[in-house]
C-alpha cells in the first residue's frame, strides 16, 4: 500500500492513465456538485506541501477549512474527477490537502465532477501469444490499447468483471506480428502516460485492411546479423591497413591506426545500440512473458 502511495504523489493523473485503458472514450461534460469526500479513495499529490510542513497551530484551523463549503473557499476550492464505475477519484485541484486530510481521518469537501467508464461487458483483457500474461485491452472487438502495467490494469480490470482470453482464442484479430509492427511504428510503448486516446489507440479494422508487408522474425534477425558482420569486417579491415602501413614505416601510420581503431570502435557501438534498439519490443514480449 505504502508504494501505490509513493506512485500516486509522482503523478495521480498519470498512474490513472496507465492502469485505466479507454478512460476517456466514455468522457462526458458533466457540472460539479458539492460532496463530503473520503480521502481515502482519492488519488492526490504532495507537490507544493506535505503535511508535516504543516504548523501544528494552525493545524485544526485548516482542518477545519478543508472540511467547510466548497462555496466559500474560493480560489482554494478542491475540484475531484470521479470516474464512478471504477470507484476512483482524481484530485484535479486540490491535490495537496489528500495526504493531510487522510492522515488525520477528515472527509474533504470537494466539488466533483462523474465521469463514466466503458461497460465490463465491452471490454476485453488479452494475453499476448505464447505468454500468461494480460498484455492488451480490447474495446467492442476493435479498439486495441498496449498496457504498461499490465498485471495492475489486471488486477482492477478483472475486479470490475473484464474477462481475460488468449489471443488465439479471439479469431477475429489481426496477425500479432501486425499489431506489433503498428506499436513499433507508432512508439506506442513509448507513450505510457499519453493521455489521447486516438494517439494509444490502434483500430483493428484499419489494421486488418492494411496492405503492410511484415517481414517474419527470423528474416529480421538475419538482417540485423549482417549489416553488424558487415560493419565488423569494414571496421576489421581499415585497423589491419592502418597496422600493416605503419610496419612499412608509412609517416604518421600510427596516427592513422590510433585513429581507424577509434572510428571502428565507434560504428561498432554505434551498430550494437541500433540493433539493441530493433529487438526491444522483442526483449519487451519476452520479460512480460516471464514476469
Amino acid at each position: 500500500m505504502d508504494a501505490i502511495w509513493e506512485y500516486m504523489r509522482v503523478s495521480r493523473v498519470q498512474f490513472l492513465y496507465r492502469i485505466a485503458p479507454f478512460l476517456k472514450t466514455e468522457s462526458v461534460n458533466s457540472s460539479y456538485v458539492s460532496a463530503s469526500v473520503d480521502p481515502s479513495f482519492v488519488l492526490g499529490a504532495s507537490i507544493t506541501w506535505k503535511p508535516d510542513d504543516v504548523d501544528p497551530k494552525k493545524l485544526e484551523s485548516l482542518l477545519d477549512f478543508f472540511c467547510g463549503d466548497p462555496d466559500d473557499m474560493g480560489l482554494e476550492t478542491a475540484k475531484y474527477i470521479w470516474v464512478k464505475p471504477l470507484g476512483i477519484i482524481w484530485a484535479h485541484e486540490g491535490k495537496n490537502r489528500v495526504a493531510l486530510m487522510h492522515r488525520h481521518r477528515r472527509m474533504i469537501s470537494a466539488k466533483v465532477r462523474v465521469e463514466t467508464y466503458p461497460a465490463p461487458e465491452r471490454l476485453k483483457l488479452i494475453n499476448a501469444p505464447n505468454s500468461n500474461r494480460c498484455t492488451y485491452a480490447l474495446l467492442d472487438d476493435r479498439y486495441i490499447q498496449l498496457l504498461p502495467s499490465p498485471k495492475t490494469t489486471s488486477t482492477l480490470l478483472s475486479a470490475y468483471g473484464v474477462r481475460t482470453y488468449y489471443w488465439n482464442q479471439l479469431n477475429f484479430l489481426p496477425a500479432h506480428d501486425r499489431i506489433e509492427q503498428e506499436i513499433e511504428s507508432r512508439k506506442i510503448y513509448k507513450t505510457a502516460y499519453n493521455h489521447d486516446e486516438k494517439q494509444r489507440t490502434i483500430d483493428i479494422e484499419k489494421t486488418s485492411t492494411s496492405n503492410t508487408t511484415i517481414k517474419p522474425a527470423h528474416i529480421n534477425e538475419q538482417d540485423n546479423f549482417s549489416s553488424f558482420l558487415k560493419c565488423f569486417t569494414c571496421s576489421l579491415a581499415t585497423v589491419l591497413a592502418s597496422w600493416i602501413a605503419a610496419i612499412a614505416g608509412v609517416p604518421y601510420a600510427y596516427y592513422s591506426v590510433a585513429l581507424s581503431i577509434g572510428f571502428s570502435l565507434g560504428v561498432l557501438a554505434y551498430e550494437c545500440n541500433r540493433t539493441s534498439a530493433k529487438n526491444r519490443r522483442k526483449r519487451t514480449s519476452k520479460h512480460d512473458k516471464e514476469g
